[in-house]
Parts: C-alpha cells; sequence; structure tokens
C-alpha cells in the first residue's frame, strides 16, 4: 500500500507541475477524522493522505479543476471471537479503508490576487473505495466505485509571488453502493499551492 500512495503522490505532484503555467496547482498532506459508518467500521483517525488539485480560473473569482488523491484508513482491534452456528474463532481483526477520490471541482476565491486569499468550493465525481477486514490470517476484502461529493473550504498565506502555504478543510461524503455502505470523512489538508 505505502508504494501505491508513493506512486500516486509522485505521478500527481507531475501532472500538477505540468499543469501549473495555466493553473493554481495544490499538493497536500491530508489527515483524515472518520465519522458516520466510516467511524463505525474505523474510529482512528488517518494520518496517511495525499492529495493533488489543480483550478483554473475561468474569472478572477471563479475556477473550475481537478482534484485527487488517497486517504487510507487503518485499525487494529485486537484479539476478538466470532462464533457462527457451532463454530468458534478467535484471532488477531485489522481493518482497512482506503478512500481514492477522482473529483471536478468548482470554486469561488475571495481576494484571490492578496497576499491571504481563501476559496469555498464543491466538488463531484467518483471515490475508488477499498473496504478491508482482516481476521485470523484470513482476508475479507469489498471494492467499488461510489458517486461522492466534497465541500471545501481553503486559505492560502503568501510565501512568494509563485507559492502559498495551503490550508484547507474538507468534507467527504459517498453514496452506497451495493458493497459497501456509504462513508464519509473530514480532510484537513496542509500543502502548497503553485501559482502561475
Amino acid at each position: 500500500m505505502k508504494k501505491i500512495s508513493l506512486t500516486l503522490f509522485l505521478s500527481f505532484t507531475v501532472i500538477g507541475f505540468a499543469f501549473s503555467q495555466d493553473w493554481n496547482t495544490m499538493v497536500t498532506y491530508n489527515i483524515g477524522l472518520p465519522l458516520g459508518n466510516t467511524s463505525d467500521f474505523i474510529g482512528e483517525t488517518s494520518f496517511r493522505g495525499v492529495m493533488v488539485s489543480g483550478d483554473y480560473f475561468i474569472e478572477d473569482e471563479w475556477s473550475f479543476g481537478f482534484t485527487a488523491g488517497i486517504q487510507n484508513f487503518y485499525e487494529e482491534l485486537g484479539k476478538n471471537t466470532y462464533s457462527e452456528r457451532q463454530i468458534t474463532v478467535t484471532g488477531d481483526e485489522f481493518r482497512y479503508l482506503t478512500a481514492a477520490p477522482f473529483l471536478f471541482t468548482g470554486k469561488y476565491h475571495f481576494d484571490r490576487f492578496n497576499p491571504i486569499s481563501a476559496h469555498v468550493g464543491l466538488g463531484t465525481g467518483l471515490y475508488y473505495m477499498v473496504q478491508t477486514t482482516e481476521f485470523a490470517g484470513l482476508f475479507f476484502e469489498e471494492r467499488n466505485w461510489q458517486f461522492g461529493l466534497m465541500p471545501d473550504v481553503g486559505v492560502g498565506f503568501e510565501l512568494s509571488p509563485s507559492t502559498d502555504f495551503y490550508v484547507a478543510a474538507q468534507y467527504n461524503y459517498y453514496l452506497e453502493s451495493k458493497d459497501i455502505l456509504s462513508q464519509s470523512y473530514v480532510a484537513f489538508n496542509v500543502g502548497l499551492r503553485f501559482k502561475p
């Protein structure tokens, strides 16, 4: 999983820099706080997330673009015992949830050319989900694409004419699919924004 995360991060970074002549490009490290069904499955905060976003401005205040990334949740539940009819199994249980959003975004930017610039936005698109339970050496895994929404707010603090220190918060909600319940989490993002 670490190799997949690193590969995605490097790929998105290269893509982001390729677009940076006409786009604002954000590269962030993400912390994910599980909510709802996600919290029921995994209660631990995720410190394993990366994201790349791009904004193309159609006016000074309005932009459209993309967001892509990965957030990995993990929890070790320790020894558990499950019984089904006359069979009882005891073993260590681990749970994993990987969310990889691929979203189109629209944003409204406040004071875009000021040293401190904020935005509000909404993303919509698909999340690739992998939900895994490991119990007593056995793996139970569900994979699916789920439609989702991502409202977000962010602020950039100018470090240089072409670079901002960037922070954002995003609420990620994706609808139920045939194999995976609806999920949600809040992501707190810290990184850099590159401007043309």
